[in-house]
C-alpha cells in the first residue's frame, strides 16, 4: 500500500524538476530578449534603459531559480527526505 506514496514522491520530484527547467528556459529567453532590445535600441536612452531592466530582471530571476533549487535540495537532505531526484514522502508505519 505504501508503494503508492513513494511513487507519488517520485512524481512530485519530477514535476518540481520540470518546473525548474521551464523557469530557467523562460529566464534565459527573457535574457536574450533584453539583449535583442538593447541591440535594436539604436542608442535611444529610454530604450537602452528598458533593455537593461529586462537584462537585470532576467539575471535576478536566474539567481532566484538557482538559489531556490539549492535551498530546496538542502532542506530535503537536512530532513532526510532525499533529494529532488529521489524524493520520498515520509509515511506513518503500520501498527
Amino acid at each position: 500500500m505504501w508503494n503508492h506514496v513513494n511513487n507519488f514522491g517520485s512524481i512530485v520530484g519530477a514535476i518540481v524538476q520540470l518546473i525548474f527547467v521551464v523557469a530557467v528556459i523562460v529566464a534565459l529567453l527573457y535574457l536574450v530578449y533584453g539583449g535583442f532590445r538593447w541591440l535594436v535600441s539604436g542608442g535611444d536612452k529610454s530604450q537602452v534603459a528598458a533593455a537593461r531592466e529586462h537584462l537585470v530582471a532576467a539575471i535576478i530571476g536566474l539567481v532566484i531559480i538557482f538559489l531556490s533549487y539549492f535551498i530546496l535540495n538542502l532542506l530535503l537532505t537536512f530532513f532526510r527526505i532525499g533529494s529532488l531526484n529521489t524524493l520520498t514522502i515520509p509515511t506513518i508505519p503500520q501498527v
